[in-house]
């Protein structure tokens, strides 16, 4: 209990100094969409990798509320030495968003049409939920593309998705 105390204590006097320099990947007026991994995994000859989410890291610089909506998100995905950049791009309709704090302290409440990042200078995480798709890696490529409004701006915007294949444990004879 103490130790939970303690970290919760640590975390929420955290200051936006102490945060990562993550890359900007699109500026908008008083925030920048960050760079952001998206990782999923699978067990190398088992069932392929569960996608459904997707991640969207936040720097608010200005300390304003932000509303934050994706639009026309597509999981992209592109085959082995294939000479075409994806070979495939899967709609996937966004059923629902929330809003994470950078320490995860705060749950984050659901909405179902949009995400309003907190007045505040720090980072946030969006996360963006949609019917699950399957990805099984050999070595193909994956992405989400989206059409993402911010405060009413629009911009395309393209961020990888890491599927890893992870290698079983194998016992020795």
């Amino acid at each position: 209990m103490r130790t939970a105390l303690l970290m919760l204590a640590i975390a929420s006097t955290a200051r936006a100094d102490d945060r990562p320099k993550l890359a900007t990947v699109h500026g908008f007026t008083g925030v920048d969409l960050v760079e952001t991994l998206n990782q999923e995994m699978h067990i190398h000859g088992g069932d392929p990798a569960l996608v459904a989410k997707a991640h969207l890291n936040f720097n608010v610089r200005d300390g304003k509320a932000h509303v934050v909506v994706a639009k026309k998100l597509e999981l992209l995905h592109g085959y082995c030495n294939d000479k075409q950049k994806w070979a495939t791009r899967t709609a996937l309709p966004v059923t629902g968003y929330r809003v994470r704090d950078w320490d995860r302290v705060e749950p984050g409440s659901p909405a179902k049409d949009k995400a309003t990042l907190p007045a505040k200078k720090d980072l946030f995480q969006v996360e963006l939920a949609f019917k699950g798709q399957l990805a099984y890696q050999a070595c193909d490529r994956f992405a989400f593309a989206m059409s993402l409004v911010v405060d009413g701006t629009a911009a395309a915007v393209e961020l990888p998705l890491d599927v890893i294949r992870e290698e079983p444990l194998r016992e020795e004879p």
